[in-house]
């Protein structure tokens, strides 16, 4: 009976050896395994941080490059800067006097286009009291030469009912500062006169017109041989009717039918 008993346990045991043994192998298998990988991952992790190492000092290396060449770039700006200051202060200059040129020449055209150039009250009168003086002196006295026109001097200007006349026939000489053709026909320019003719301007041209006196050649004296069209820049010599734009305040010569380059 006891041998039957022995017999049952040893069976039995070693059956729970064997069970133990069968179930102790998968999971050494596994701890192998798992040890393996985690050494794989370890190997790899390594070579990944080695990796990155290298990444770090080729990251550093091209970090200092930026740098050299941040600090590069800077200095050369410096140096441009350095270099190019004269061609600067010229590019402003030139700037500033395009800006004034420009300028001068939207004044130009505003007084040959005569946009919203209209008198105050007050310069009216004045206006009308300077003329007033003009013809009641000798100032007024038309000049006497085969130059001068007979008649209707104010004939051909479509702006007649416009125009105060001062006298029926006047010279001035100066220089051409801008012309233009006028859409009623008229080819107008604008003369800096000599000092010798200062006197037939009055203080609207000297105030609006930049000091200039209006000269305007009528549809009908532009074919005339004794008429040229000048160009800015051009001396003249100009004769025709001493007059007042009475809209716009300012001395004029209009019509001139005389006007002939000089020297």
């Amino acid at each position: 009976m006891f041998s039957l008993k022995l017999f049952v346990i040893i069976v039995l045991v070693s059956s729970l050896l064997t069970s133990g043994t069968l179930q102790l192998r998968p999971a050494i298998a596994i701890n192998k395994q798992s040890f393996k990988q985690q050494l794989l991952d370890k190997i790899l992790s390594e070579e990944e941080d080695g990796g990155d190492d290298g990444n770090e000092t080729s990251n550093s290396k091209t970090s200092d490059n930026s740098t050299a060449n941040v600090k590069d770039n800077e200095v050369k700006q410096l140096n441009d800067q350095g270099s190019n200051t004269p061609s600067d202060k010229s590019a402003d200059i030139s700037d500033r006097t395009n800006n004034i040129k420009s300028n001068a020449q939207k004044i130009r055209e505003k007084i040959l286009n005569e946009v919203g150039i209209r008198l105050t009250n007050e310069e009216e009168k004045q206006v009308n009291q300077e003329d007033n003086k003009i013809l009641s002196s000798s100032a007024s006295a038309s000049k006497q030469s085969i130059n001068c026109r007979s008649g209707d001097v104010l004939n051909g200007a479509s702006n007649k009912k416009d125009l105060k006349l001062l006298s029926k026939c006047e010279e001035v000489i100066g220089t051409v500062q801008h012309a233009k053709k006028m859409s009623d026909g008229d080819y107008k320019f604008a003369l800096k006169v000599r000092d010798k003719y200062k006197s037939l301007l009055n203080k609207i041209n000297n105030k609006k017109t930049g000091g200039f006196l209006i000269i305007e050649i009528v549809p009908k004296d532009q074919k005339n041989k004794d008429v040229i069209k000048p160009k800015t820049g051009d001396k003249v010599d100009v004769w025709g009717a001493w007059v007042t734009d009475k809209p716009k305040g300012w001395h004029e010569i209009h019509p001139a039918w005389k006007v002939a380059k000089i020297k």
